[in-house]
């Protein structure tokens, strides 16, 4: 059996190698890409949520932006950690949290609307703002049940708050 004191070491260096990992650029963005909707996404999901925006190309965020999607669609194992990470990188995801609330309406996916709406909470401020005229723009379009959620969205999330800076 493992001491308190062990388990605390083991953990330690197992972030130190996902760090020196993620630093490092050895292994490929887009094998771990692939891993991150598998049984074991939770390792990918690690190190990919230790790799700057940045390092990534346009394709490679996309694909890390759809992969966090598929875990907030419903209850999963990852949805915590999904939501966490879609926070971390939602400057870079902007462009790809447009899309996916256009088409989370369209297809009237109540479901990925409603992690989409958890994750916008979760947003900072300034992205919050750049992202708040595409959600009141589906607000208009959406059925009575996608509009609820984006409604209680507008409700408890300040950037839609009338007095908030356009």
């Amino acid at each position: 059996m493992m001491t308190l004191n062990q388990l605390k070491q083991l953990y330690e260096q197992y972030n130190q190698g996902l760090r020196d990992w993620a630093e490092s650029g050895v292994g490929t963005l887009d094998a771990l890409l692939r891993d991150s909707r598998s049984r074991e996404g939770a390792v990918a999901l690690d190190i990919l949520g230790r790799v700057p925006s940045a390092r990534f190309t346009d394709a490679q965020l996309k694909e890390f932006f759809n992969s966090l999607v598929f875990w907030i669609q419903g209850p999963s194992r990852y949805y915590d950690k999904a939501l966490a990470l879609l926070s971390k990188h939602g400057t870079a995801f902007v462009p790809f949290f447009k899309e996916s609330f256009r088409q989370a309406v369209e297809h009237n996916d109540d479901g990925l609307v409603q992690g989409l709406c958890h994750v916008f909470s979760l947003l900072d401020i300034e992205v919050q703002r750049a992202l708040r005229d595409c959600v009141t723009r589906e607000l208009g379009r959406s059925s009575s049940d996608v509009k609820e959620i984006l409604e209680n969205l507008g409700k408890r999330c300040r950037a839609f708050d009338p007095c908030e800076p356009q």
